[in-house]
């Protein structure tokens, strides 16, 4: 029968790092007692310096927060290539959603402007210059499924954005020039991007119609970001200027005359402004169907349209004493931080939720939908309206139950940590002993009283019991925690075996918050009462010789994984830091196609 495998690709930025990405699966009717012997027996890859390796490491069940996805065809066994990125050095995404309330209050006082550059460009963008205004972060995919986000080149000393569609020449000829264009800036730091925010062009035209400009093209499906830059035809170029606070410095055509997107160029690197800034373009009108609808923006109501969505997708961790920032519970508390809470959509920060929604369904899903994210964003940008009717925030406090799923069988206490107001923590190991005197199978795993400083926490198992409660190993997984996640829930009739005596191990990761806080974080177990059908397995996909050149952007790595037998995949969770960009997860079939599982 043919085997499967995976495969990872990491794109590292100026120092060595390490990133993985996890998979949780059950083989049918098979409880591997010795699976590492069992995964080195299965290929003769070894790991070598620099180039690609298997992973041997089968352990017990996903860590922190898996993505979890309907099941695979059944009989099938597969090919999984995990694809990770990284670049250079860049602020987590998840501290810039951990601003202060200073910093909330300095972007209200930013509001008022946000919302005139956007309904500026909204309502009728041919008789507004652009040159001057403001480009607010945005995060988009290109044709092969790589993000980019607008902020993250905020060290080089232009960004250039053309506006196309498929299909049009003005488009096509803007492509080559701008590949031109490319090729000749290259080393200069200049970063080169097409914007489709044609609602003929569908994300799988993009994909397969794109593929071979290269340039990449950013498909904007709801026309946010090409709405509010005051995008109208293809072919115009946005020249932006990152060391003066992101403000467009030329828009015209990408050549035409002395109105180019080179002089411009030129004329910033030099630390100069272009001659000519502004030019007409010629090229085929963008529809964007918004814009005639803005002035119907203001009557959006807060309390029938936002706060349902805010109670829906939000509350449970921006509630006091929860994992996010600041709470959502009154309405003057969302119109303050309704910029950043735009920002956060644009960028697909938050919800913490980073799949491509165009691969993949998962059955925990927890971002907004399309439709929800047009209603907040317009909301926001028509200067977040109270309306009338009361508010849902304030009327209805949010109380997280302390264990959703019951109270558990076994309630441990991880030992508490008191983490400073600021600096660096080390990963934080400690274990617990099980003190059981027979094995058990987990069913399931929740966590509670995790503080805001709480990064993200693993659980698993040592056999050993330490008498100093360290310790920590990859080998028999519990589960784990990070902002927004859920209980850790097996499949039906499938668990976890705990062998007797050992100890609950645990992986902290603290980040600071401003303040001295002391961590009391609990685990609790749920255990089934009989032994389930299924052992329920996680693999970590991993090239643990990854290291990154100095100064290297978007160096890619690539690890595999073959499966011995038919397997079902139940969840992924791609983990990474600050120096990983993107993860992708392909599943390569025994018949030779492919599969992209997580993007």
């Amino acid at each position: 029968m043919p085997r499967s495998s995976i495969r990872s690709r990491f794109w590292p930025g100026r120092a060595r790092g390490q990133a993985r990405s996890s998979l949780s699966f059950w083989a049918p009717g098979r409880r591997w007692t010795s699976s590492r012997r069992r995964a080195s027996a299965l290929s003769p890859m070894r790991k070598r310096r620099g180039t690609s390796r298997q992973s041997e490491d089968f352990s017990a069940w996903g860590s922190g927060m898996p993505l979890r996805r309907p099941r695979c065809r059944a009989g099938e066994p597969r090919t999984l290539s995990a694809r990770n990125c990284a670049g250079r050095e860049r602020r987590a995404r998840e501290d810039s959603m951990k601003r202060s309330y200073k910093l909330g209050l300095l972007a209200m006082g930013l509001a008022s402007a946000v919302s005139v550059i956007a309904l500026t460009a909204t309502a009728a963008p041919g008789a507004v210059k652009l040159v001057g205004t403001r480009v607010d972060n945005f995060m988009l995919p290109d044709q092969t499924g790589m993000g980019h986000e607008l902020f993250y080149y905020r060290n080089s000393p232009a960004v250039v954005i053309v506006s196309a569609a498929l299909g049009d020449d003005v488009s096509a000829k803007a492509a080559r020039e701008l590949a031109t264009l490319r090729a000749q800036y290259e080393g200069k730091g200049v970063h080169f991007m097409l914007l489709n925010s044609s609602v003929d062009d569908s994300r799988d035209e993009i994909i397969t119609q794109a593929a071979d400009l290269g340039v990449p093209m950013l498909a904007d499906e709801l026309q946010l970001v090409g709405r509010s830059l005051g995008v109208t035809k293809t072919g115009e170029a946005f020249v932006i200027n990152p060391r003066k606070n992101w403000t467009v410095a030329y828009h015209g055509p990408v050549a035409d005359g002395k109105a180019s997107v080179a002089a411009a160029l030129d004329a910033l690197i030099a630390g100069k402004e272009p001659t000519v800034a502004e030019a007409a373009v010629k090229g085929k009108v963008i529809a964007f169907p918004d814009r005639a609808k803005a002035p119907e923006w203001k009557k959006i109501s807060y309390a029938r349209d936002i706060a349902p969505i805010l109670q829906a997708k939000c509350v449970a961790c921006h509630t006091e004493g929860g994992m996010g920032p600041f709470a959502m519970d009154r309405y003057e508390t969302v119109k303050m931080m309704a910029p950043m809470i735009r920002e956060a959509l644009r960028t697909k920060r938050m919800p913490p939720f980073h799949s491509d929604s165009h691969w993949g369904t998962w059955s925990n899903d927890m971002r907004l939908s399309a439709q929800q994210i047009k209603t907040v964003v317009n909301w926001v940008e028509a200067g977040a309206p109270r309306g009338d009717g009361g508010d849902p925030l304030a009327e209805t406090k949010y109380v997280p139950p302390e264990w959703p799923l019951g109270e558990p069988d076994v309630i441990v206490e991880i030992p508490s940590f008191d983490v400073p107001a600021s600096g660096i923590i080390d990963y934080q190991d400690r274990s617990v002993p099980t003190n059981f005197k027979e094995g058990k199978w987990l069913k399931a795993t929740a966590w509670s009283g995790a503080s805001a400083t709480v990064h993200h926490a693993l659980a698993g198992w040592i056999p050993e019991v330490r008498e100093d409660g360290r310790g920590f190993s990859w080998n028999t997984s519990l589960g784990g925690y990070g902002p927004g996640g859920e209980a850790n829930l097996t499949p039906p009739d499938t668990g976890i075996y705990i062998a007797p005596g050992g100890s609950y191990a645990y992986q902290m990761h603290y980040t600071t918050t401003g303040k001295p806080v002391t961590d009391r974080t609990k685990v609790g177990y749920y255990f089934y009462k009989e032994p389930p059908k299924n052992i329920l397995r996680q693999t970590s996909i991993t090239d643990f010789s990854l290291e990154i050149p100095a100064g290297k952007a978007r160096h890619h790595e690539t690890a595999y994984l073959i499966f011995p037998d038919d397997a079902e995949i139940f969840g992924t969770q791609p983990h990474c830091h600050s120096r990983c960009y993107s993860t992708k997860l392909t599943i390569r079939y025994p018949d030779g196609r492919e599969e992209v599982l997580l993007n």
